[in-house]
């Protein structure tokens, strides 16, 4: 179902809480409106991509990947339960140890 019509109208030119004149006093402008909304949308954006709490300096260590292996052994990999893919992760690792030493 459209929306309403009202619900389509354009909004107008001026929001409530500010004039356009400067006969206004302690009112805003719309100069001092733009301006402290631009410093707004700075500082929010500044914030937005600060460091947050958690685990810090660590880059991304793993990568998905595609990677095909036979059916029955892929079965018996998920039948082992959860955290499976991090055990074949662990298993790589180790035959690479070997291998390499």
């Amino acid at each position: 179902m459209a929306e309403p019509l009202e619900a389509c109208a354009p909004r107008p030119a001026v929001s409530p809480g500010y004039r356009t004149d400067s006969s206004a006093g302690s009112e805003l402008t719309l100069e001092d409106y733009v301006a402290r909304r631009y410093v707004e949308i700075l500082q929010a954006r500044a914030t937005a991509t600060q460091d947050r709490p958690g685990r810090r300096g660590q880059r991304r260590c793993k990568e998905a990947i595609s990677i095909r292996l036979d059916h029955d052994l892929l079965e018996t990999l998920r039948a082992s339960g959860p955290g499976w893919q991090t055990r074949v992760n662990q298993a790589l690792r180790d035959w690479l140890e070997r291998v390499a030493a």
